[in-house]
């Protein structure tokens, strides 16, 4: 050999690589045992996560599909599959059994019924407050782009939340549609399956009594769910939630801790889905506060709906109540409390002011 094996290996030829070890073959064989478990942990982790790929690719697949299919459903004949949404929603307000036990479907008021003909004099209010509202959204937006000096991602947001609103103003145009079920327990929901349909408990009124103003906070409420999407956003995390905990039941070893890891991975996914909840009511509930406003609903006399509802649930329960995290909603005296403190700020109780808004909404109503 012409060079040292030291100098060999500094030559610059990097297809040229020569051993400058000396130890001998045992002690290779040894470093070989040693490095093993290493290659063997590396293997085990890209297995997982292989696994876990491929799960959540499959789960996603299985959505897409899904959500294909119910697209199609829907173009097909769309009138048909909101009447049967709405059919579906009215039947999980069922309370009544006949004498063999069977739950009996529920009954819906007539337009003539005292009930109905409350519900829709202050949801024509709210429809028409709700429409001001969006058109106020949108107009605020526009105001901000046409000013300029925003950054690319900024404007390019702007521009999805002013699309997004000139959607839901083109929605609170339509005819709307109350639909009032014979049902004493007292509730009020809203549904994107079933747009412009606002569906309200008979017990809202009858049950706890609630005033002009504290029925349409509840229904500014309801519409503000449909405003913001919370439906969507809601269907959207729990299928995620969903995928996540599928992935992780299907990547865990299975051994003695496997029932405790697939109790922790449903009670994660209820605490996250019931925080959220909460979290969409609480957005619904001062955008609520907002288009009460609008309608020239007072809005220091409307939170106390929730005290009320509060004492009923109370009362139904004995007193009983669910911890909060597992609770979809705010405390109700919480919920009080919070609108009466922004009521302070939001308020349109200036008779003269209202005068106008008023005949301005029920031109606008009579109009659209």
């Amino acid at each position: 050999m012409f060079l040292a094996r030291s100098r060999v290996a500094q030559l610059p030829f990097p297809h040229v690589r020569l051993s400058t070890s000396t130890a001998s073959p045992l002690s290779r064989l040894r470093s070989l045992k040693a490095s093993y478990p290493v290659a063997t942990a590396r293997l085990k982790r890209f297995a997982w996560l292989w696994r876990a790929g491929r799960v959540g690719a499959l789960t996603f697949t299985v959505y897409q599909l899904g959500y294909a299919s119910g697209i199609a459903d829907y173009a097909a004949d769309p009138r048909a599959k909101e009447k049967e949404i709405a059919a579906t929603l009215v039947q999980q307000q069922a309370w009544e059994r006949d004498g063999e036990g069977k739950v009996l479907p529920p009954r819906l008021l007539r337009r003539s019924h005292p009930v109905y003909q409350r519900v829709a004099d202050v949801g024509g209010r709210v429809v028409a407050a709700a429409r001001m509202f969006a058109k106020g959204e949108v107009d605020r937006r526009r105001e901000l782009l046409e000013r300029g000096g925003l950054s690319p991602g900024g404007a390019e947001e702007l521009k999805e939340e002013m699309e997004h609103w000139q959607g839901k103003l083109r929605m609170c145009k339509g005819d709307w549609v109350y639909v009032v079920i014979d049902n004493p327990v007292p509730n009020a929901f809203v549904s994107d399956l079933a747009p412009r349909k606002i569906f309200v408990n008979s017990g809202l009124l009858t049950s706890v009594g609630a005033s002009e103003d504290e029925l349409g906070l509840v229904l500014g409420h309801e519409i503000s769910h449909l405003l913001h999407g919370h439906t969507k956003d809601g269907n959207q995390t729990q299928f995620f939630l969903a995928m996540a905990q599928v992935v992780f039941l299907m990547v865990i070893p299975i051994d003695f801790f496997s029932p405790l890891l697939i109790w922790a991975a449903e009670n994660f996914q209820e605490r996250e889905l019931c925080a959220h909840s909460r979290e969409n009511e609480a957005e619904a509930d001062e955008t609520g506060l907002k288009i009460a406003a609008l309608g020239c609903f007072n809005t220091h006399r409307g939170p106390h709906i929730f005290k009320k509802l509060g004492e009923f649930s109370a009362e139904v329960t004995g007193g009983a109540s669910l911890p909060h995290w597992s609770d979809t909603h705010p405390m109700p005296l919480d919920r009080e409390r919070r609108l009466v403190e922004l009521s302070k700020k939001i308020n349109c109780d200036d008779a003269k002011r209202c005068h106008g808004v008023l005949e301005r909404m029920r031109e606008s109503f009579l109009g659209r």
